[in-house]
């Protein structure tokens, strides 16, 4: 399974969370490809993850969590916002 992501730190927090990820490298992606940064992973070492990430949600609000985290910065909290904002637009 590839895990994808356009923020290397993000990919290196699931690492840190995640202790059966640190095997796996990050790769950088060829320069102009849509999600930077990948990892490539067993199929059941994603299943386990996952799973701990479904089972650690404490929180209501994703936004909010984000913007909360000392982990993750202020532009992809904003970024957040901003997706949510135009996707808002659309329900009517």
């Amino acid at each position: 399974m590839m895990i994808r992501a356009r923020v290397r730190k993000h990919l290196e927090l699931l690492q840190r969370d995640y202790p059966t990820l640190r095997r796996h490298p990050i790769i950088r992606s060829e320069p102009g490809r849509d999600y930077a940064f990948r990892m490539i992973v067993p199929r059941t070492t994603f299943a386990r993850v996952m799973a701990a990430l479904v089972s650690s949600i404490d929180y209501g609000n994703f936004k909010a969590r984000c913007s909360a985290s000392p982990d993750l910065d202020r532009d992809y909290a904003d970024a957040l916002h901003s997706v949510w904002a135009v996707f808002r637009k659309l329900q009517k």
